[in-house]
């Protein structure tokens, strides 16, 4: 049913596709970020991801309607706070076995539109911000710490690449000089988050998502491990 729609949506650029097409989002959106039922997420999980692998639905048009279903008028955000919020609420997901692998699918499309998307090239243009996904990765793992595995099999991959840079931001971000002894001096990027970063983590908390970030940059090649 959603490939025929999906279909449909595609090939039919008339105003009641349009608005077919707004209303379908709208659900996938309400299901997500206001429901509880796990049964009825996964799905909507499905299809919005689904969606935002065909083009079916354009990044601005998401925000438009994420912004019109849960923010109130009275909520000033910059655009960087509200792709973090939605994508806060997409991770929320993550954290449950049968919904997991559904939210990994739809944090690939998001990022896929996101780093293609006006708002990433300004954000690659100030080096002392970090990439958007890390505060709202970081702040979940946070509150599910026992849920780490869930990131490190269906989050941190498609945050790491094909962007080896912003990889390296996170590690400025987790503090890896401090808690990393190395030789010589570090590529200048693990001193670019400045005013992002403090981060609210305890030393402890901070070493363990370091090693699970590690971990995973060693699975993916993107760091090597060399000598002993």
């Amino acid at each position: 049913m959603l490939l025929v729609l999906t279909g449909v949506l595609l090939n039919d650029r008339s105003p009641a596709s349009f608005e077919l097409q707004i209303r379908v989002t709208s659900i996938f959106v309400d299901m997500i970020c206001l429901r509880n039922d796990r049964l009825k997420v996964r799905p909507a999980l499905q299809g919005l991801s689904h969606f935002l692998l065909k083009n079916v639905i354009s990044l601005s048009q998401l925000m438009d309607i994420y912004k019109s279903k849960l923010l109130k008028d009275s909520v000033s955000r910059t655009d960087p706070e509200n792709l973090q919020s939605l994508f806060s609420s997409f991770l929320t997901w993550v954290v449950h076995h049968d919904t997991s692998l559904s939210t990994g699918h739809l944090v690939k499309n998001f990022l896929d539109h996101l780093r293609r998307s006006p708002f990433h090239d300004a954000q690659n243009g100030n080096s002392s911000t970090s990439p958007l996904w890390i505060k709202p990765v970081i702040s979940m793992i946070r509150l599910w710490p026992d849920r780490i595995q869930e990131f490190k099999v269906h989050v941190f991959p498609h945050c790491f690449l094909p962007n080896i840079n912003e990889y390296l931001q996170l590690l400025s971000y987790l503090h890896f000089s401090r808690h990393v002894t190395t030789k010589g001096t570090l590529p200048e990027l693990f001193q670019a988050v400045n005013e992002d970063s403090y981060n609210e983590l305890e030393s402890f908390e901070e070493f363990t998502i370091l090693l699970a970030v590690i971990q995973v940059g060693t699975e993916m090649g993107i760091i090597k491990v060399v000598g002993k």
